[in-house]
């Protein structure tokens, strides 16, 4: 059996409260067989068993709730495992969002960036049980958007993977450019994390 995780490690996650649907853990699985292999997704299984939670990629039901503490065991994982950098987890976030159809269809009805992120704000609850997204700020003049997210506590790689969610729904909406960075977190001290979303 590996051994993945530190004591330390599994002490933080098992604090971690909280749901999330099944298809974030199908996405970044799926974004390690694409670039790890069969072997590699073998890997993050036998990593999850280790947690205590062993699910196996194929049997994970997109729609269902998991608890979140899952969805950090997987992001340390891949990094205790495959050492990827944060432009890596960047790019999981972006995998995410081209992966979910529904984020692709609501950002195709909602062609507007404010009704899209608007609409984001009623999505975070269908993705999850805690936390609350907010579209603070939505200045179309210097081409930014304000986006604060309360009470959700998973770890610091978390905050990556948003930043490239965030990214990749605008990419999509002005189909190709846009950016993403964290102003404030959580994990540095701060009440919220706060990401500046341009384009």
């Amino acid at each position: 059996m590996l051994q993945v995780f530190s004591p330390q490690e599994k002490e933080e996650m098992e604090k971690v409260k909280g749901q999330v649907r099944g298809l974030a853990l199908k996405s970044e699985l799926g974004f390690v067989f694409r670039e790890e292999g069969r072997d590699g997704l073998h890997q993050m299984e036998q990593a999850l068993a280790e947690a205590g939670y062993p699910l196996k990629y194929n049997e994970i039901q997109s729609g269902t709730f998991y608890p979140l503490k899952v969805w950090g065991y997987l992001l340390l994982g891949i990094r205790n495992i495959f050492h990827y950098d944060d432009a890596k987890f960047f790019k999981i976030g972006e995998f995410d969002v081209k992966l979910s159809r529904l984020i692709t269809l609501f950002v195709q009805h909602f062609v507007t960036v404010d009704r899209a992120f608007k609409e984001a704000e009623k999505m975070w609850s269908k993705y999850f049980t805690v936390g609350k997204l907010e579209v603070k700020e939505l200045d179309k003049e210097q081409r930014y958007i304000r986006v604060v997210l309360e009470d959700f506590y998973l770890h610091p790689l978390h905050c990556l993977v948003f930043a490239g969610h965030f990214t990749g729904a605008m990419k999509m909406i002005f189909k190709g450019g846009g950016s993403c960075e964290e102003v404030k977190c959580m994990y540095r001290g701060d009440k919220y994390h706060e990401f500046i979303l341009r384009w």
